[in-house]
């Protein structure tokens, strides 16, 4: 979050769990903060302990993917929980206009290549930072100008994972992804016009068992997939930061000049990585303002830079020397370093800043829509002490400023992992927990599985497996429980064949929502095979469940059927059928069925 901030001061394992405020005190953003933060930690917390992993709805359950004619997919409108974090989408969207106008990865490879292809289709979630200058109604314009706090926005993108298929008939495996293809199209026609439920019904049942005998033919599998993605996208990376320690080790009490914290202002650094890859090929740059000092680009022309505003003062503005760094959307949002410039003049009348490369130009009309913005680092130096404006990790601690050293250890970073170091004038130190390495601070992403698709070579897909776990609101745990009263025998009297015979003990169901007893339940019951009566009733009868949620309702069957069925379905008090229903069976005890 590259907000103007003093401090993060949230730690899960201190178990605070909220901030008191006293009177006459100082206020400060770090407190404000942190009890937003304890609050979605708490709600985010309870929400993945109830619901897993990851979860949508089952009533409204959001980012379905479905082959589309003219596109790869589209995504389901709905909710998702992803590791206690909504994501919600508010209408269907095809891949390639998830969020316009940041376009996603090109799929056009995946999706032409001649050989069938695996590929998992997943659900990539954080947090970005938005402030005023990405949307311009968080400012209160009866404040003349000023901003005032800025806001966090869940953000989610869908990506595709390449898998590996392992089949040796792939001739087969086309066919049944062209079965597959063309069951959903015969499924689409039947849910959109007139088919009849059962049909429906059927439809789906082929269209799963279709979906399976692929996925063992390939060996896709929903959290394997995940495992691998997972895998692929570790970095492990961390880093250490200290204040310049004392070389008079021997003598603690004398000060070394030049040790610890120098500078004579309070600071949030920011250690952000810029190139991505191993220690000694990654770059970072950093930021004594946690990298809030930000200015909105009107328009670019070759080295040119015209600004919106130059800043509120010396300290918050841009000089000659300094690093910045040509920001916009698709590049906060695809985690993309953007280039990084040093300003080589700057020209207050015009607000005109002349750098030392050439950009692409820029109008003034695609800067407000992409939302371009010059960032301001505090790394300094010539061009030929940086590598392309940002510093190369190494072995060891490496000195930013007024004493502030970092260390990164030997592993992979990210582009766009950073860490928040607070430093401290009072003390002449930073405030580093533990005085130990760390992992980024953010960003962090979440990550869960949507669905397992094949490519059939010709620009389409087959969607094999729904990856997505669907929960029921709590109110609609309620069941419908076998109690008794099934498999009873009787025997008919040949010489009153149309006579009714009476069951010696009565058909039981119960309701329950969870462990507790449902009183009042509506259970319909209804002959199913045979042409007998349940409570005098010929066709059905409806019955109310007694204070310890138990229904009876008595059966009898007929002389001639041999082997008769009732069923007993829950029902609302419009007559909808939910749950599972329970089927009874009763035979007739005779001669020819027991010879």
């Amino acid at each position: 979050m590259k907000a103007d901030l003093s401090r993060q001061t949230f730690v899960k394992r201190k178990h605070y769990s909220g901030v008191l405020m006293q009177q006459g005190r100082v206020q400060v953003d770090a407190d404000w903060n942190e009890q937003q933060a304890i609050a979605q930690y708490r709600s985010e917390t309870a929400a993945h302990d109830l619901i897993g992993a990851s979860g949508a709805p089952i009533h409204d359950a959001g980012f379905a993917i479905t082959p589309s004619n003219g596109a790869p997919f589209t995504i389901g409108a709905g909710r998702l929980y992803v590791d206690g974090m909504l994501c919600e989408n508010d209408d269907e969207v095809s891949y390639a206009e998830q969020h316009l106008p940041v376009e996603p990865p090109d799929l056009s490879g995946f999706l032409a290549a001649d050989e069938l292809a695996g590929g998992l289709i997943y659900l990539d979630a954080w947090e970005r930072h938005v402030s005023a200058l990405d949307d311009e109604q968080i400012r209160e314009v009866a404040l003349g100008g000023p901003d005032t706090a800025t806001r966090k926005q869940v953000f989610w993108q869908v990506g595709l994972h390449a898998l590996d298929i392992k089949t040796e008939d792939p001739d087969t495996l086309r066919a049944l992804v062209l079965q597959h293809q063309e069951l959903v199209t015969t499924l689409r026609t039947a849910e959109t016009g007139d088919g009849e439920p059962e049909k429906i019904a059927d439809l789906h049942t082929e269209l799963h068992l279709l979906g399976r005998q692929i996925s063992t033919i390939t060996g896709l599998e929903c959290d394997a997939a995940m495992e691998g993605l997972r895998a692929a996208r570790a970095g492990g990376g961390m880093l250490d930061a200290r204040a310049q320690p004392s070389d008079r080790a021997d003598e603690p009490c004398l000060a070394s000049p030049g040790a610890g914290y120098t500078r004579l202002e309070n600071q949030l650094y920011r250690v952000e990585i810029h190139t991505p890859g191993s220690r000694g090929t990654a770059t970072f740059k950093w930021s004594r303002d946690n990298g809030s000092v930000v200015f909105p680009i009107s328009q670019i022309e070759g080295d040119q830079i015209t600004l919106y505003q130059l800043g509120r003062d010396e300290v918050l503005g841009i000089a000659n020397g300094d690093w910045v760094e040509v920001v916009d959307d698709a590049m906060v949002l695809n985690r993309a370093p953007g280039p990084l410039v040093r300003v080589e003049d700057v020209n207050p009348a015009t607000r005109m800043v002349r750098v030392n490369a050439t950009l692409p130009a820029l109008s003034a009309a695609d800067a407000r829509a992409r939302h371009v913005q010059l960032r301001r680092w505090d790394q300094k130096g010539q061009p030929a002490d940086l590598t392309e404006g940002a510093v190369r990790t190494r072995g060891g601690f490496i000195p930013l400023e007024g004493g502030v050293e970092v260390q990164l250890t030997d592993a992979e970073y990210t582009s766009g992992d950073y860490w928040l170091i607070p430093a401290r004038t009072a003390t002449g130190s930073i405030e580093w927990l533990e005085n130990v390495p760390q992992f980024p601070h953010g960003i962090q992403r979440h990550l869960c599985p949507l669905a397992l698709v094949v490519s059939t070579g010709d620009g389409g897909l087959a969607v094999v497996s729904d990856c997505r776990s669907l929960f029921p609101p709590v109110t609609e745990f309620t069941g419908l429980f076998y109690l008794g009263g099934g498999g009873q025998e009787v025997m008919p009297d040949p010489a009153q064949p149309d006579a009714l015979l009476p069951l010696p003990h009565p058909l039981r169901v119960g309701v329950a929502n969870g462990e507790w007893p449902v009183p009042g339940a509506l259970v319909r019951f209804s002959i199913h095979v045979g042409g007998g009566t349940v409570q005098g009733e010929a066709g059905g009868t409806d019955v109310l469940t007694d204070a310890q949620g138990v229904a009876t309702c008595a059966w009898a069957v007929d002389s001639v059927t041999l082997s008769q069925q009732v069923v007993a379905t829950l029902v609302t008090d419009e007559g909808t059928a939910v749950h599972l229903p329970v089927y009874f069976g009763a035979t007739l005890s005779v001669a020819t069925a027991v010879a």
